[in-house]
């Protein structure tokens, strides 16, 4: 495999899982670099260390301390960067964007157009989707469904 020199991560071609039929591909660092500020769910990445799927490199952005732990997933046109970080068993997919120091894990799901962004952090069983928004220092957890159009930021906590 053919990378550029600042590539973080690598696909592990030979090192997928099928996910409804489409194959994601477990990720393999390339260097060392630290995401302390997620404490107990991440840490720091070493070279060499396997994160968890993606079913293609628009799905993780090379750039930032942005990773994909576990048994993760992230396919579809889904895109992880900056700095957040998918972790456990969470799912990432369709047209998804999860950006700024977001952390997402458990097994939540993030699907449709849903955006999640600053400091949210999302877990539990949790499903957002549709046009669905969760920003700042949102959190939303337990059995939670956020959908539609709906905007949670600021300081809001929502859960069930």
């Amino acid at each position: 495999m053919i990378y550029k020199k600042s590539w973080k991560y690598i696909l592990v071609k030979n090192n997928h899982t099928n996910h409804r039929h489409k194959a994601c591909y477990r990720i393999k660092s390339l260097k060392n670099f630290s995401d302390v500020s997620k404490g107990n769910l991440g840490g720091y990445v070493s070279k060499g260390d396997l994160g968890g799927y993606v079913m293609n490199y628009h799905n993780l952005s090379q750039k930032g301390n942005c990773w994909v732990y576990n048994e993760a997933i992230v396919k579809n046109n889904a895109k992880v960067s900056e700095n957040a970080i998918i972790s456990n068993s969470a799912i990432i997919k369709e047209h998804a964007q999860v950006t700024g120091n977001a952390v997402i894990f458990d097994e939540a799901m993030i699907y449709g157009n849903a955006q999640i962004s600053g400091n949210a952090l999302v877990y539990g069983f949790t499903h957002i989707y549709g046009n669905a928004k969760v920003c700042d220092n949102a959190k939303v957890y337990g059995y939670a469904q956020v959908f539609e159009s709906t905007r949670i930021c600021g300081n809001t906590k929502v859960f069930i």
